[in-house]
């Protein structure tokens, strides 16, 4: 994402700001200022704070994808099956 389109939807967000600027922690007057115009040009971290918002998040692993150990048969439920130590 670049800057034009993040500002496009930081100014599209207005009902958001103040949960915008928690999660970036920037002050809500800064996102105020960004998305009406009133702050043209921006500090580079600031860009990049919002940027870093919009941008879209690698999901969290699932945990019931991740690699487990060996097969503990008492912690199978729901199966239909004889298991046999």
């Amino acid at each position: 994402m670049n800057w034009t389109e993040a500002r496009t939807r930081l100014a599209a967000d207005k009902g958001r700001w103040s949960h915008i600027a928690r999660e970036t922690g920037l002050h809500i007057n800064a996102i105020r200022n960004i998305a009406i115009g009133e702050t043209p040009t921006p500090r580079i971290s600031t860009v990049e704070k919002i940027i870093a918002y919009y941008e879209p998040q690698e999901p969290a692993p699932d945990a019931e994808a991740a690699p487990r150990g060996p097969l503990d048969p008492d912690a199978i439920t729901g199966l239909d099956m004889d298991v046999r130590r």
